[in-house]
């Protein structure tokens, strides 16, 4: 599932084809990301997330009280929140590790996953689903049901 609507918030003003990067504007930061309605970022950022929620389990023919846990972008603490929230589910339901990991972008997701993993909150046949907001406005998710071996091993096992 993946939704892109509202990309015109979010981007670089220079470095590309359109616009080559100038040392004046090196200077002036048009190299940087900007967000350029930051309240419509965060609302988009949530409900995209929970609307990939409600989608995949759809497709699924599952409640989202039947996942074990979801396992969202690791963005902030507020969108964290609301998106809990937005989806009815307890705070333990969604994972969250933002507070040691902070926001790394589009693999916050797959290292809280990694997170949950380890810390042992996915079970064996357990539906979990991964959830992600990022650049350009994207929003997608995956449902997926863990295996026999739900728990991350090692390396040096």
């Amino acid at each position: 599932w993946l939704d892109s609507r509202g990309r015109e918030n979010v981007g670089i003003i220079g470095g590309g084809s359109r616009r080559p990067l100038t040392a004046d504007g090196l200077i002036a930061g048009e190299d940087k990301l900007r967000l350029f309605d930051g309240l419509d970022v965060y609302m988009h950022a949530t409900e995209g997330m929970a609307d990939a929620a409600r989608a995949l389990c759809d497709a699924a023919g599952i409640a989202l009280s039947d996942l074990q846990l979801v396992v969202p972008h690791q963005a902030s603490g507020r969108i964290l929140r609301r998106l809990t929230a937005m989806l009815g589910l307890d705070e333990d339901r969604v994972y969250s590790c933002v507070r040691t990991i902070g926001n790394t972008s589009s693999s916050s997701a797959f290292i809280a996953l990694d997170g949950a993993l380890s810390d042992g909150r996915i079970q064996p046949g357990a539906a979990v689903l991964v959830l992600a907001a990022g650049a350009g406005y994207a929003c997608a998710g995956a449902l997926l049901r863990s295996g026999k071996r739900a728990r991350r091993e090692a390396a040096n096992q």
